[in-house]
């Protein structure tokens, strides 16, 4: 997996999909670890500008993908847990809040 930055979670499912959330890009990449090219990485969570919009993370950091492809994202500068379901670009917030 080619990415601009280091990772700060990591995740592989069941289909063999690296997960890689990258906080100091404000989003979750992934790539399927069968693909032949090295650098086809595909953005599963963020729009890659920090912020609390559904469709936003800020300081992502802890990931986990459960048997539905489902991905669980610690977004920890908002305080909050964002569920981005398969195939979805906004998220649900499942936990936290991004008021305090």
């Amino acid at each position: 997996m080619n990415v601009s930055s280091s990772c700060d979670g990591l995740f592989v499912d069941i289909n063999d999909t690296l997960y890689c959330s990258m906080s100091s890009h404000a989003q979750v990449v992934r790539r399927s670890l069968n693909d032949s090219v090295m650098n086809s990485n595909c953005v599963a969570a963020g729009t890659g500008i920090a912020g609390s919009d559904l469709n936003q993370l800020n300081d992502p950091r802890g990931i986990f993908v459960d048997v539905n492809l489902d991905l669980y994202v610690a977004d920890c500068d908002n305080d909050r847990v964002q569920l981005f379901q398969s195939g979805k670009s906004n998220g649900i917030t499942v936990a936290g809040s991004t008021s305090i």
